[in-house]
């Protein structure tokens, strides 16, 4: 073989020495992007913080509306029809623990990113249900059946459950964010067709402060019993 030849041959060699080094660098860049792509966390800090805020104040408000009451302010209804404030007291309870149930058991399913971008515009109309107008219906499993002979009992279980929710909030470890929730609800406009965990302590956020508004409403009916007598 003649030099020239040699040549040729050795310069064929640094180029394919090269391209596998060059390779070797794409892929290893390749999988540095996807295991970036894969532990990339969408819930925040600050998303945790604004949760813990609004279980901790919501439950103040409340605390602060039911503060004094007596017997027959607690059990009063201006119509057989309507809930007492002991009744939303239970309702609240028995929705808390709905919550923190479903929280725990979908933090711990496989997650599910291509519903991101559909859902996550959607925190503040998860949040401003607590002015929706529209009187719903309540489930069967959350519907208040008299469980709680006192109001001691009923601000219990209400606080154990938040409790337990905000213990939850507070030292997950799970992205809220890529979590999902769904409900059977034709109408594709619907918040909760779909919602992310983190939307879902924000409902339950939301669904305390509604059921303080309906509190203040029964305190403000003129036949409500007298607070200056309770």
């Amino acid at each position: 073989m003649n030099s020239h030849s040699q040549n040729r041959l050795d310069s064929w060699d640094q180029r394919q020495i090269i391209y596998q080094i060059i390779l070797t660098i794409l892929v290893v860049l390749s999988g540095c992007k996807s295991a970036e792509t894969d532990s990339q966390r969408y819930w925040t800090e600050k998303d945790r913080e604004v949760l813990l805020k609004g279980l901790e104040d919501s439950r103040n408000q409340l605390h602060k509306m039911v503060k004094g009451l007596s017997s027959d302010q607690w059990f009063f209804k201006s119509d057989s029809a309507v809930w007492s404030i002991a009744d939303i007291i239970e309702h609240l309870g028995l929705q808390e623990d709905m919550h923190y149930r479903e929280l725990y058991i979908l933090s711990l399913s496989p997650s599910q990113k291509d519903h991101i971008g559909k859902t996550r515009i959607n925190d503040s109309k998860v949040s401003e249900y607590e002015f929706n107008p529209e009187k719903d219906k309540s489930d069967w499993f959350v519907e208040p059946l008299g469980r709680w002979a006192d109001k001691e009992s009923a601000i219990y279980q209400f606080n154990r459950s938040r409790d337990k929710m905000i213990e939850f909030v507070e030292l997950t470890d799970a992205d809220l964010r890529v979590h999902f929730t769904f409900r059977d609800i034709e109408d594709e406009s619907d918040f909760r067709r779909v919602r992310d965990l983190h939307q879902i302590v924000l409902t339950t956020v939301a669904h305390t402060r509604r059921h303080i508004h309906q509190i203040e409403r029964i305190k403000d009916q003129p036949d409500f019993p007298d607070m200056r007598n309770p």
